[in-house]
């Protein structure tokens, strides 16, 4: 999934209320290039600890600027440099993308960090595993750990029920007005579902994000 400009100033915004990053989204000032190695690794190996992943921006400041954009000043040199440092300091590394965008007359880097799968985890940068919990990156306990290892038991074996369809029900089973309050909220926080005008097609589109 590729964000566009839209995308990251809307997490801005939010950002900006709560004046932190958050567990899925962070960024940083990338002055100089790149982070120096532990601040941008322990931030790949968090996400990639993830279920979910997160993203990683370069070229915006922290709460103390109010999330200003800066852009970066060698866009290209700063994505081969993330990736190479995803590929090298962490393990197992995780497949990054990276890419730019235009903000306000400025270069931004944006990095997506895909969870790992459940079987590769956990990632470790430097024999430490990391994980993401609010706008932080957390060494993992030997719980958290614990808790990885028991995930993994028999996980092939593993029914996703949330997943699949109950048989003999249909669109028509839910709750009118739960669903139009659902996609109410859904076309109001992510800005990209917004022109999606078709209830079914947005339910659709939901089901494979």
């Amino acid at each position: 999934m590729v964000l566009t400009a839209e995308d990251i100033n809307h997490e801005l915004q939010l950002l900006r209320q709560n004046q932190s990053d958050t567990a899925s989204f962070e960024v940083k000032r990338a002055a100089k290039g790149i982070p120096n190695e532990t601040n941008i690794c322990t931030t790949l190996c968090a996400f990639a600890n993830m279920p979910a992943g997160g993203v990683l921006v370069l070229g915006i400041g922290d709460e103390t600027t109010n999330f200003e954009i800066y852009g970066v000043p060698d866009p290209g040199k700063t994505g081969r440099q993330i990736t190479d440092k995803a590929r090298s300091a962490v393990a197992p590394p995780p497949v990054i993308e990276t890419y730019n965008l235009q903000i306000e007359g400025k270069t931004i880097v944006v990095v997506e960090v895909p969870g790992l799968p459940l079987a590769l985890r956990p990632a470790r940068f430097r024999g430490i595993p990391y994980l993401r919990q609010a706008d932080g990156d957390y060494k993992m306990s030997d719980t958290d750990v614990h808790m990885v290892e028991v995930a993994k038991l028999n996980s092939d074996e593993r029914v996703p029920y949330d997943e699949i369809a109950a048989p003999n029900t249909s669109i028509e089973d839910l709750d009118k007005e739960l669903v139009k309050s659902y996609l109410a909220e859904c076309r109001r926080t992510r800005k990209r579902l917004t022109p999606i005008k078709n209830d079914q097609e947005l339910l659709l589109s939901l089901i494979h994000i």
